[in-house]
């Protein structure tokens, strides 16, 4: 009997332990206990059988899962500020450079020169990115006579091809034909009237055309042998023949040069563009090897 009473006052002052702990009477302490839980937590829930409380601090911005011993950060809900698109800027990939002040398209020239196009790209910038936009082109060539534009998918598309409609031999000043060539379009400014918006914003660039030399010409003198020929690829003012392993081409006016090996050839298109003729100058010795021929065999 007196080990049960000894058993018993142990118990008592247990409870009245935890009562002091908690703030509440012995007989409270089970029943407030569970009370605070429940008040504490929210959108009760089943998982893989066992209950799981959700509760958001208002401290701590956590969502804590009762019953399942995880915590994760819950993302504060702000609603996403809606971006009024407009244009800020006009990037300019022309003649395989950006923003270039000049490009260079052949004489008649076809689409398949993928340096001889121009591809505006209009963009806005949001705090220093900058974000493509979507819209259309209005293009404008300063002198038709010189290039016509060829757009890839209609006259609104921001993928054009020049196609050059003069050379030299056409002009009589005796100077490439050039001309500008502008692509703008109209902003819709949004009503906070921004000062980076701009009704209407545009850019260009210049486009000088040049003597086509694509095609076969047949080769003679110098280091050549009779009947050689040369089938030139050209790309605004370069060109080059890769089965003859030649580089480096270039054609400035009526002038042209280029390399073989290690052999440069410079030489001058007649004003019917059938013929060419020059020296060819041994770039090891400096010296000058002499005379060398192509004459056209096709058509461009």
């Amino acid at each position: 009997m007196r080990r049960l009473w000894i058993i018993i006052i142990e118990m008592f002052v247990f409870m009245i332990g935890i009562a002091l702990i908690y703030g509440c009477s012995p007989l409270e302490t089970e029943h407030e206990i569970g009370q605070l839980i429940h008040e504490d937590v929210e959108s009760p829930s089943k998982k893989d059988g066992i209950e799981e409380r959700e509760h958001v601090s208002n401290h701590t911005g956590y969502r804590i899962i009762l019953g399942s011993g995880i915590a994760e950060k819950k993302s504060p809900q702000y609603p996403e500020e809606e971006i009024v698109e407009y244009v800020t800027h006009i990037i300019v990939n022309a003649g395989c450079e950006i923003d270039p002040v000049e490009i260079a398209v052949a004489k008649e020239n076809g689409l398949d020169s993928m340096c001889e196009r121009i591809i505006m790209t209009a963009a806005m910038n949001n705090d220093g990115d900058f974000y493509e936009v979507a819209t259309p082109f209005e293009w404008y060539v300063q002198k038709t006579d010189v290039v016509n534009l060829k757009c890839l998918n209609g006259p609104h598309d921001n993928f054009c091809w020049p196609i050059g409609m003069k050379d030299i031999f056409d002009s009589s000043n005796g100077y490439e034909p050039k001309t500008q060539v502008a692509a703008c379009v109209v902003n819709e400014c949004p009503d906070s009237n921004p000062d980076d918006c701009e009704k209407v914003i545009c850019a260009s660039v210049t486009v000088a055309t040049v003597v086509n030399l694509s095609g076969e010409w047949k080769l003679s003198g110098a280091t050549f042998d009779e009947g050689k020929l040369l089938d030139i690829e050209q790309s605004g003012r370069s060109f080059h023949d890769d089965a003859l392993s030649l580089k480096h081409g270039e054609i400035h006016g009526a002038l042209l040069q280029f390399n073989i090996n290690d052999t440069v050839y410079y030489g001058t298109v007649n004003p019917y563009r059938n013929l060419i003729q020059g020296q060819a100058i041994d770039l090891m010795s400096m010296n000058n090897i002499g005379k060398w021929y192509a004459e056209r065999i096709s058509e461009i």
